[in-house]
């Protein structure tokens, strides 16, 4: 709730019914509403709006690139139960401040780890390169994102994503996948979250993920699982999902379509989200916002930071340009909606102003409009409008007047509660619409005003408790002069624009790097201390990298020269690679068995992975081999001792050598086959004897009867007691070597 007096809600009420007339004016005519009361026109220091321009060439459309003839491996999840879907897509939370949940997470055992993922991958080669494919179905779901969890990826690999039988094909490099992750590990999230790419949404129920790798590229390049999708119960595109989801929003919204004429720019300003946090899929609004530089036309990007606060969210974000009817109230789809996959660069986020403002990773679609913002506080009952996706519905329009300002703090579970301030001390605007309202899905969307017939936007969503039942209450809006005074500047001012340098490690080795406001320790490719910096826009930087102990520097990755200098014209990240001596760990092997399988992988450590095995004098006990990767396998086939010596190299062209012993030693069986007779009362012991095998040995009875009185003991093969019974006792004992064989055998003991 928002505690408003009983005489706030009657002066909101009676300002709405005075007001009406004027509200209206708001939606039809931008000039008339731009006035003031009194007739002043609204004063501040503001940017104008700006269209975006055309993109300089035409990129060719993505293809796949799989033979016909090959089918992607094939993984079908469990249908979710329809109930459970409906509960998902219904139950939303009526609470003000949080985000419209659109898919849910689900877990896809059979792809759980890379090694479950890379035995299901089946290279193809093809003109160029070799290539492999996994398709995923989720039963019933409308649409899909698959997280791939990305141990290591060729930055020359290329992959494609698209629904089989469809045209449209996603493509995506390895270099920007790891470039996606590598922001998110230089924000501080070291989570399986920051390492996880999310895919471009694609409709329907299954998404097939194709990986091309260029000739000379090796598959033990490409590393990662898909252990979730999101499962979405809502798509923005498809179109059977469509014609369900137009009209979602409730009755009393209104189509911005039937307002371009006045509010078009700030329509083609506005863009529909998707994002994804633990799996889970969601919608929101946010606005392209123009800066103070006439000639640029950079993507900052604007929205709640209740929808977007990190820059893990921020990486898997979608979003969707001219989703608005065709034509007022058509109900049908504009043709020129445009998508742009590519996520974003978190640059500011603050629980206090609710706000989350981002650098788009790819250009505003030509097209979109880049919205003008105003620093000036807004005076009350300015006519403003607020333009958004209700309900992830095509585009409507809210108008209404500025009641308030407001302090809004976050509560426990998700909500927020707001109270009346001074104008010096707010940080949110209230407002009340008089027509349209918003809902889930609005959040983070635009509110205008008016001024000189020029609008300009002056807050983002936070929420409300406003409903077509409540049409007038009040919903709040996070002020952007107070953003803007904050850190906004910094972007959209005159000040200079500054950029983040951030620092990583790679290799196994420690060392530092120290530079202007940086002075970063690196071991074996974690870092702590102060790891990045923030530089005003073309400052060059020059970092100087340090080993610690037997460590050596051996070079500079990322966005750095080989010098170690780099000039901040964007966010950039420095990668400092230290190294160990190379070391091979395995010194011994243990004893094995004749005819069981074995699989031993050797060790190595320090200098530069990946490492390279082979063997380089001398024999492997026949039926064992040893691969590139330093596994040992295979099934011994003869009792010996083999002498032999491996090479490791890594991928600096070091490398050491070590001699091994592998013993090979018979099966077990038993030697015994009969034990000695023993008399009734009089106390027994025998023990059963064998040969083979590798200590410890244990024993177990799997078959028949000792002699009342008689026990096996597992661990010495002794039977012992005191019998009770006269008789001839069979019964089957088994010995299992620790190495792996084991044996049976009849025995028999007579008692007398």
């Amino acid at each position: 709730m928002y505690p408003l007096s009983s005489i706030q809600h009657t002066w909101a009420g009676l300002r709405w019914f005075v007001g009406s007339v004027a509200v209206m004016t708001a939606l039809a005519s931008g000039v008339a509403a731009g006035q003031e009361m009194g007739g002043a026109a609204y004063p501040g220091a503001h940017v104008e709006g700006e269209l975006a321009p055309a993109l300089p060439g035409v990129r060719a459309l993505p293809q796949r690139r799989l033979p016909q003839s090959r089918l992607p491996a094939q993984v079908v999840l469990d249908r979710v139960e329809a109930a459970h879907l409906k509960m998902e897509a219904t139950d939303q939370p009526s609470k003000p401040g949080v985000p419209l949940q659109i898919g849910v997470s689900r877990d896809v055992p059979m792809l759980r780890n890379t090694a479950h993922t890379s035995a299901l991958m089946s290279w193809t080669s093809i003109p160029g390169g070799q290539i492999a494919a996994i398709s995923i179905t989720s039963p019933d779901a409308l649409g899909l994102r698959l997280g791939l969890l990305v141990e290591k990826l060729s930055r020359t690999a290329l992959l494609r994503f698209y629904a089989q039988g469809t045209e449209q094909v996603f493509e995506v490099s390895g270099g920007e996948i790891m470039d996606t992750i590598a922001r998110n590990l230089a924000a501080g999230d070291a989570s399986d979250e920051a390492r996880t790419y999310w895919s471009p949404v694609i409709d329907g129920q299954e998404m097939t993920v194709e990986i091309e790798l260029p000739t000379g590229v090796s598959p033990d390049e490409v590393m990662f699982s898909i252990p979730r999708v999101s499962h979405l119960f809502s798509s923005p595109l498809d179109p059977g999902a469509l014609q369900q989801q137009i009209g979602e929003a409730a009755g009393c919204t209104l189509d911005s379509a039937c307002y371009t004429s006045t509010w078009g720019n700030e329509s083609l300003a506005t863009a529909k989200m998707t994002f994804t946090k633990g799996g889970g899929s969601y919608l929101c609004t946010g606005t392209l916002m123009n800066d103070s530089d006439p000639s640029t036309f950079i993507p900052y990007f604007l929205t709640a930071n209740h929808c977007i606060s990190t820059q893990t969210v921020a990486s898997t974000l979608q979003t969707y340009w001219f989703y608005r009817a065709s034509s007022c109230n058509a109900g049908l789809l504009n043709p020129s909606t445009q998508t742009l996959t590519s996520g974003a660069a978190l640059l500011y986020a603050s629980s206090i102003t609710d706000t989350g403002f981002l650098l788009l990773n790819s250009s505003a679609p030509p097209g979109a409009v880049y919205s003008g913002w105003s620093t000036y506080l807004p005076v009350l009952s300015s006519q403003s409008v607020g333009i958004h996706h209700p309900q992830g519905d095509l585009q409507k329009i809210s108008a209404g007047n500025i009641a308030g300002y407001y302090n809004c703090t976050p509560n426990a579970g998700d909500t927020f509660s707001c109270f009346p301030t001074s104008s010096d001390g707010a940080d949110h605007l209230e407002v009340v619409f008089g027509l349209g309202i918003t809902e889930g899905g609005s959040s983070g969307s635009g509110l205008w005003i008016v001024s000189g017939g020029s609008h300009y936007l002056v807050g983002q969503l936070h929420g409300g408790n406003i409903s077509c039942v409540m049409p007038t209450s009040p919903v709040y809006y996070g002020r952007f002069d107070v953003a803007y005074n904050a850190a906004l500047f910094q972007w959209l001012g005159t000040t200079p624009v500054n950029y983040t340098l951030s620092v990583t490690g790679a290799g196994t080795g420690q060392g530092t790097v120290t530079g202007p406001g940086i002075n970063c320790t690196i071991s074996a490719a974690s870092t702590s201390g102060t790891c990045s910096a923030n530089y005003a826009s073309g400052t060059g930087v020059s970092l100087i990298a340090t080993s610690i102990g037997v460590s050596t520097f051996i070079g500079w990755g990322g966005d750095c020269a080989a010098d170690g200098t780099v000039t901040l014209e964007a966010d950039k990240i420095c990668t400092a690679t230290f190294i160990r001596p190379l070391i091979l760990s395995t010194t011994s092997l243990s004893a094995e068995e004749q005819g069981v399988a074995y699989v031993y992988a050797l060790q190595a450590e320090g200098g530069l992975p990946s490492y390279t095995w082979s063997r380089i004098k001398g024999k492997l006990p026949k039926g064992l081999t040893l691969d590139a990767a330093g596994t040992l396998s295979g099934i011994p086939t003869k009792a010996k001792t083999a002498t032999f010596t491996v090479q490791v190299a890594d991928a600096a062209g070091a490398s050491v050598t070590q001699n091994l012993s592998l013993q090979i030693v018979k099966r077990v069986d038993f030697k015994t086959k009969k034990l000695s007779r023993g008399t009734v009362g009089t106390p027994y012991a025998a023990t059963l004897k064998t040969k083979g095998g590798i200590p410890p040995l244990t024993f177990s009875l799997v078959g028949g009867a000792l002699p009342t009185g008689l026990t096996l003991d597992p661990g010495t093969g002794q039977v012992s007691g005191t019998p009770t019974v006269a008789g001839i006792f069979d019964f089957v004992a088994q010995v299992t070597s620790s190495g792996g064989s084991s044996h049976q055998r009849n025995i028999r003991i007579t008692i007398r």
